[in-house]
């Protein structure tokens, strides 16, 4: 590691790795977010609050299908 490299690894543990573009409100336009992962998904958020949901479950491991119904 050369002195100007940081301590810890920019590379994504988890392997989520995706693209964040946020557009704040204007008079012209409401506020709106696009999240692109690496696979070349797309998804658009109409609020912050929708946008966090999912960033918040995105780590999560998927539930096994015996969980709660």
């Amino acid at each position: 590691m050369s002195a100007n490299e940081p301590p810890s690894s920019l590379v994504d543990r988890d392997g989520l790795r995706f693209d964040l573009f946020v557009y704040p409100e204007a008079p012209t336009r409401p506020w709106r977010a696009d999240l692109f992962d690496a696979s070349g998904g797309w998804r658009s958020f109409a609020t912050p609050l929708e946008l966090i949901r999912h960033l918040a479950h995105l780590g999560m491991t998927p539930m096994s299908r015996g969980g709660l119904r």
